[in-house]
């Protein structure tokens, strides 16, 4: 009986794990095809880069927070073990999709044009993603992304810490952006 209910519980807080880090990518995805991608606000880490390329070229950001993130989960598989990583995956390919389905939602109706004052637009993008990567650590998920990057580098150079390597990453984007977009307000948008 104590095995069943072991095993009852053990299983219940997966489905409670999985389902969080579905609203955490709704949410993230949100700030993402709603208030950053359509005010051409490049934050940090993959998903910054993923909208930097859309904003760039049209192409869906969903799509590019798979796929840059694959090579990162490869290379984090040695470090990490293979359950985190295959929750990761999950939780990437689950941000893309959703990426996606926001933004089909924001073009489709008016929600991409919520708001086109940039300060408001980082906020609540802001607020979002906040959310979102909330959930992820409550529930110990991980979108892979500049986290995971930085648990790499800092493995291989370990000096400072693994937020440090990872805000490195992340500023080397929003940078990227800013120059990219010839928009140097980006950065101050993106700090918000």
């Amino acid at each position: 009986m104590t095995k069943l209910m072991n095993k009852n519980k053990k299983l219940l807080k997966e489905l409670k794990r999985y389902l969080f880090m579905i609203v955490g990518c709704l949410c993230y995805a949100a700030s993402l095809g709603v208030f950053l991608i359509p005010n051409e606000i490049v934050g940090g880490g993959v998903s910054g880069a993923a909208s930097l390329i859309q904003i760039i070229t049209g192409l869906p950001a969903g799509i590019f927070i798979v796929l840059i993130n694959v090579p990162i989960l490869i290379f984090g598989f040695r470090l990490m073990g293979w359950k985190f990583i295959i929750r990761c995956f999950i939780t990437t390919a689950t941000l893309g999709l959703c990426t996606e389905l926001w933004t089909f939602l924001a073009e489709q109706t008016t929600l991409n044009q919520l708001t086109r004052n940039p300060l408001l637009a980082a906020l609540y993008g802001g607020l979002l993603q906040g959310i979102g990567i909330g959930l992820f650590i409550k529930y110990e998920t991980s979108s892979g992304g500049t986290e995971l990057l930085g648990r790499i580098t800092h493995h291989v150079m370990p000096f400072g810490s693994i937020a440090t390597h990872a805000a490195l990453f992340d500023g080397i984007v929003v940078i990227a952006g800013a120059f990219a977009l010839e928009n140097s307000e980006n950065i101050l948008h993106a700090l918000i």
